[in-house]
């Protein structure tokens, strides 16, 4: 039975875990750069992973896994350069030039053409493709790999977030005799959409807590010219009575034209959820906050992934965990990935 090696390069927290403890693969490493990911003694990774190692620097995975032979390489480099959220705030678009100079980016590249992997995924924002499109990546990039590019909902691989559109890169080495680019053609649904309430039944106690109530956040009242901040109680209040029609934030901008603040919302429990950010301004249709395991069932992320809380610092960790849940791809399409590599 072939084993296949497996390492992840700016891949988060997540995007190795469909891959944990499967007989037919086997987790080499991890590395990202981001500091987000990363706590002092990696108790998060550690949670989950246990003594597979998790690195911040390229070269320190290029020592661990020495002349082993990478089958599969994963990657979700940065990707708010192209956000449309940064869009609606007036900041364009990274230029190729810093696009390639991202260092998530750059050492997703650099690590494909070091360990040479016979299949890689790469996923971030379709706007990518405006950035670096799709000649340049075949041409130039990786003129040693045959590409397939998925531009889809990820409704299609069975992430019930239906709004949310993702761009999966698969590159399948052109001398590779394990894996063939026809493996990869087709999306498929790997579960049942499902609306938000139904998503967030039965609720494990790990990682589903949320802030005191009188925590402040940067949110305030629409005709406050003060612009002063509110509570999370406060809040509540806002959303189940004066704002209880509303499901996005209503705010006022400079020139007194009303409109919604980006970003900040609540689900409907009988709507499919909208998109899970890393921020404590999405909420339920309670107008309570999400929180790290909600967020977690919305990213389609199963409750075997534990989320590290600690009282002590508790919104530290709360933040920590919202953050490791979100800022990847939606898991639907890492089970999509392996059921796809094992048909080899």
């Amino acid at each position: 039975m072939k084993v296949f090696n497996v390492i992840g390069i700016s891949c988060g927290h997540i995007g190795l875990h469909p891959f944990l403890n499967e007989k037919r693969f086997k987790i080499l490493a991890n590395m990202d750069s981001r500091s987000c990911f990363h706590t002092p003694k990696e108790e998060q990774w550690k949670e989950n992973y246990g003594k597979i190692s998790f690195y911040r620097n390229p070269k320190s995975i290029y020592d661990h896994v020495g002349t082993q032979k990478v089958h599969v390489l994963i990657s979700h480099p940065a990707c708010g350069g192209q956000s449309i959220l940064r869009i609606s705030r007036k900041k364009d678009f990274k230029s190729t030039e810093e696009q390639k100079a991202d260092p998530t980016m750059v050492n997703f590249i650099e690590s494909v053409h070091h360990f040479k992997p016979h299949v890689f995924l790469l996923e971030n924002l379709p706007k990518l493709l405006e950035v670096i499109p799709e000649n340049q990546w075949e041409n130039e990039i990786f003129p040693d790999y045959n590409l397939v590019f998925h531009n889809h909902s990820v409704s299609e691989w069975g992430n019930s977030q239906i709004s949310r559109n993702r761009l999966v890169i698969i590159g399948v080495k052109k001398s590779s005799l394990l894996f063939k680019l026809e493996q990869f053609l087709f999306v498929k649904q790997m579960k049942a959409l499902r609306t938000t309430q139904d998503l967030l039944f039965n609720l494990p106690k790990n990682g589903n807590i949320i802030e005191d109530l009188d925590k402040i956040v940067s949110m305030f009242h629409p005709d406050d010219k003060n612009k002063t901040k509110l509570s999370l109680k406060q809040v509540q209040r806002l959303w189940t009575n004066e704002f209880r029609d509303e499901w996005k934030w209503p705010w006022v901008n400079s020139k007194g034209s009303r409109g919604t603040l980006p970003g900040v919302y609540r689900n409907k429990p009988n709507g499919y959820p909208m998109t899970a950010r890393k921020a404590d301004r999405q909420f339920k249709w309670n107008g309570l906050p999400m929180s790290p395991r909600e967020l977690a069932r919305i990213m389609g992320i199963p409750d075997k992934f534990k989320i590290h809380i600690e009282e002590d610092r508790k919104n530290y960790w709360i933040n920590k965990g919202r953050l490791i849940v979100t800022q990847t791809f939606p898991y639907e399409i890492g089970l999509w990935f392996k059921e796809c590599l094992l048909n080899c």
